[in-house]
């Protein structure tokens, strides 16, 4: 027996996803029309946690994680909203930003649905926001914006506490910010991408952007999803519109991992990657690792595992949750499921345990009033 078939199989768990919850965003008023859904939160440290989604209607839903009951609504954007975070220290924060030219920050826990601070960019022209994220303390703010014409696109920085701007990075990006992501645990350092094919890594804690900035790696194409992994965390990765996966030591600027376009796509008969899982990704003896959550325009989806220079393998196959392109995942390693949301509006819980399955799967139906929009999501850029 050689000493390779000795090795555990790292994704043996996703080898059987099985769907066993499934609930729908839709108009009280019309019945028909639902928002997107465009990302989604989960809360961590806590015993039940919730799940916020940022769809292409007004308002944020929440929802339990465990049973995809309605949780309720938090309501004040006036527009699409892009971006969802809950707090890192303070699970029960939720941050927000919208096309609305808002930043907002919610108390999951009052009883009123309404933001308890609201941040606005003091700069001049039309400056919607596409993402937000807070560091490790809660302390910390930043959100990105998208790009008016003849301005400059900006990664703006807030102390949470004064609700006061500290200042904002206009160099690095020159077209729209799609993704900031602070690592996990750090208060200083960030990492952003944008429509303009670059990611970058910062350093925060220094007062000028090119101090700040430690890192620059250019894809040429634009970033839909960023993100940290790695052991410690101390890799950051990035998938394309275009449909390629890239992964790099954070801080050395070395090569991780690289899937190319074909191998995503052709080998593994999917339109599109959905997300990484980053438990699994640049976590092996040789860092050449991921696991990549792959969808087709249908909703059917499929794990792909990559190692090293060997073929591509596809772990799991599933479908019967999502009819439409499934835009984000959480992936919680321990209960052993996958959580999706996607383009029809559908939020579907998939389990690898066998007691996570109902008698009868119901699709439950959210009660409220969200957007009747049943246009394309707002940005072009994120649309596959």
């Amino acid at each position: 027996m050689s000493e390779s078939s000795l090795e555990p199989d790292p994704v043996s768990t996703f080898r059987n996803l099985t769907l066993v919850q499934k609930c729908s965003l839709q108009d009280r008023k019309t019945k028909t029309n639902t928002p997107y859904i465009i990302q989604m939160a989960v809360q961590t440290n806590v015993k039940s946690p919730k799940v916020a989604t940022a769809c292409t209607g007004n308002d944020i839903c929440l929802f339990s994680r465990e049973f995809l009951t309605p949780e309720g609504t938090l309501t004040g954007h006036t527009s699409g909203i892009m971006d969802v975070q809950f707090g890192k220290t303070d699970s029960n924060l939720l941050y927000s930003c919208s096309t609305d030219q808002t930043v907002r920050c919610w108390d999951i826990r009052s009883k009123s649905n309404k933001e308890v601070q609201m941040l606005k960019a003091p700069i001049k022209g039309d400056h919607e926001f596409l993402c937000v994220d807070s560091n490790h303390s809660d302390l910390l703010l930043c959100a990105g914006t998208e790009t008016p014409e003849d301005q400059d696109t900006h990664l703006l920085f807030w102390d949470r506490r004064a609700s006061t701007l500290l200042g904002s990075y206009t160099e690095s990006h020159d077209d729209g910010v799609t993704r900031v992501c602070f690592k996990p645990g750090s208060d200083t350092l960030l990492s952003s991408a944008g429509s303009d094919g670059i990611v970058c890594v910062f350093d925060v804690n220094e007062t000028t952007e090119d101090d700040a900035l430690q890192m620059t790696f250019n894809i040429e194409s634009c970033v839909v999803g960023l993100g940290w992994c790695g052991n410690s965390y101390n890799n950051v990765y990035c998938t394309t519109s275009d449909h390629r996966f890239y992964a790099w030591d954070a801080l050395q600027g070395d090569d991780r991992c690289y899937i190319p376009r074909e191998k995503v796509l052709k080998e593994n008969e999917r339109d599109y990657i959905v997300d990484s899982i980053s438990d699994l990704t640049t976590t092996g003896k040789n860092k050449n690792e991921a696991l990549l959550l792959t969808g087709s325009y249908s909703g059917s989806l499929s794990l792909l595992w990559h190692s090293g220079d060997s073929d591509n393998t596809v772990v799991s196959t599933f479908s019967g949750g999502h009819t439409e392109t499934v835009r984000c995942l959480h992936w919680d390693p321990q209960t052993k499921t996958l959580l999706t949301g996607g383009e029809d509006s559908c939020l579907c819980l998939w389990s690898a345990v066998d007691e996570h399955m109902p008698k009868e799967i119901g699709k439950m139906k959210i009660k409220g009033t969200f957007g009747s929009s049943k246009k394309k999501p707002y940005d072009k850029r994120l649309s596959w």
